[in-house]
């Protein structure tokens, strides 16, 4: 039960992290198209949908489903299981004019290179606290070598 409690409270953390940082850059595209008020119901489906994307992303990123995966195959399989998803609420929520290929184009486009944004801001990060971890585990095995002697 401990093991599942701390899962939902991760999950929790990541989910609130990620709404606010989808609510903060759903307003500035309102600002940026000239509209100075967001809807109580838009803020309510995108709670929604941070939640549905970061239980896929704890699902697919973590050993909790998937114990040895490559990094490859779990971002592919985030991305084949997210992108249902959004095609799901761009139709339910009428995102743009869905009769006209060219805004699934675009559609498609936006989601692949924010996919690729998100990667590499999270491969920057992971490729830094390893090198801080790194640094500490040698300080570490340097002060073991010297209590030896």
């Amino acid at each position: 039960m401990k093991k599942f409690m701390r899962r939902v409270m991760e999950w929790k953390a990541a989910c609130c992290f990620a709404f606010t940082g989808c609510a903060l850059l759903y307003a500035l595209v309102c600002l940026f198209m000239g509209r100075t008020q967001i809807r109580v119901t838009s803020l309510l489906y995108l709670l929604g949908l941070t939640a549905v994307a970061t239980g896929l992303q704890y699902l697919c990123f973590t050993q909790a489903l998937f114990k040895k995966m490559r990094y490859t195959a779990r971002l592919l399989l985030f991305a084949a299981l997210l992108l249902p998803v959004l095609v799901g609420a761009a139709l339910l929520l009428e995102w743009f004019p869905s009769q006209y290929a060219s805004a699934w184009v675009l559609f498609g486009l936006i989601f692949l290179a924010v996919l690729a944004v998100f990667t590499a801001g999270f491969e920057l990060y992971f490729r830094l606290a390893g090198r801080r971890y790194d640094g500490l585990l040698g300080r570490y095995r340097a002060g073991a070598d010297h209590r030896q002697k």
